[in-house]
């Protein structure tokens, strides 16, 4: 019983979690490009950097920095959220 509940509690946590990340996403997507936007879920579905900047018509390096200032901006959305919440 208390591995069920474990189990419980870390799926809910795992949801939770996916849940704030969506709204934070939501929240601050108009802020952002659509390539940064595109790049970031790119990468988060696991594709390869090179697949990313061929789809994009990117540079390597350019990829990298969209994903990181979305992240960046997520990040402080995420606090932002945690914060209002608490």
């Amino acid at each position: 019983e208390l591995s069920l509940s474990s189990e419980l509690d870390q799926s809910m946590e795992v949801q939770w979690k996916q849940h704030m990340t969506k709204l934070a996403l939501d929240n601050i997507s108009h802020e952002l490009s659509d390539a940064s936007l595109q790049c970031f879920e790119m990468f988060y579905k696991g594709l390869p950097v090179s697949e990313i900047c061929e789809q994009l018509d990117i540079k390597k390096n350019s990829a990298y920095v969209l994903r990181k200032r979305v992240i960046d901006r997520l990040r402080i959305e995420l606090i932002r959220l945690d914060n209002e919440l608490s």
